[in-house]
């Protein structure tokens, strides 16, 4: 940054560098990334600073100020939903066409994932989203695909039983425990983001309520599940580190007459 230039309703942000060779009006898209936010994009405006240096204006609306400083999520979300929904439709297609392939079990488990992480973009959007009602369509969009990632990795969890059960190589066999003890600790995040996706306050139904105890049920009995677990496996010691630092905040939701 060189100079950044208040006005009543907007802000001028200036850069400028002695290297760069930029004529006076030329137009240059950049994109500027603060910390480990989204990017920001625009198109600045060349210009000359009375040193000499070669500079790049480009004016930020104040109201428009809090989306320059955490980035240009809305248009990086869409780009990764859009991704993340092809890419789950592919491998979908490869199921229904391959239900029989010998590797239908990674299959499974990687479309629980993509499901799981389009879900988690979802609520991540509707988390921001400022407007209530829109809000709640979004967390509505998300639970439907947690819960479906849920199945997805239930279904996955089937088959690679199947498989150890089947398979002699002992070396083998301890690679697929591992991924399946992987997926069971993947499974347990599922639940607990499905549970995220309740509002935490009274607007909710009966209905509602139980779906929201049931899936906070089903991510501690996988977790207390993998905490008796062998050794000293980092798989082991996440889910520790989840039963205590959430047993205590979730005791009065554990006590609902909800909750089975």
């Amino acid at each position: 940054f060189r100079r950044v230039l208040f006005r009543s309703d907007d802000m001028t942000v200036q850069l400028g560098s002695s290297e760069w060779k930029i004529k006076d009006g030329a137009k240059q898209k950049l994109a500027m990334r603060f910390d480990k936010e989204s990017p920001w994009n625009a198109t600045a405006t060349g210009f000359q600073f009375s040193d000499g240096d070669a500079g790049l204006e480009f004016m930020v609306k104040l109201k428009n100020l809090e989306s320059f400083l955490t980035g240009d999520a809305k248009t990086e979300e869409a780009a990764k939903a859009a991704l993340l929904s092809e890419v789950r439709g592919e491998l979908q297609s490869f199921l229904k066409a391959n239900a029989k392939h010998p590797r239908l079990a990674e299959a499974n488990l990687s479309l629980a994932r993509l499901t799981s992480l389009e879900a988690r973009s979802v609520l991540q959007k509707a988390n921001r989203n400022k407007d209530k009602a829109a809000q709640k369509t979004e967390r509505a969009s998300a639970r439907g695909l947690f819960t479906e990632a849920s199945r997805q990795y239930s279904k996955a969890a089937i088959e690679m039983t199947s498989l150890l059960d089947s398979m002699q190589d002992s070396v083998l066999k301890r690679t697929m425990q591992r991924e399946k003890t992987q997926a069971e600790l993947d499974s347990a995040v599922n639940y607990y983001e499905l549970y995220n996706t309740f509002p935490s306050d009274d607007d909710m139904t009966v209905a509602e309520r139980k779906a929201r105890s049931d899936a906070l049920t089903d991510a501690r009995r996988l977790f207390d599940t993998l905490t008796k677990g062998p050794g000293n496996t980092a798989t082991v010691w996440t889910a520790k580190a989840w039963m205590a630092e959430r047993s205590e905040e979730h005791t009065s939701e554990l006590q609902s007459p909800y909750v089975i």
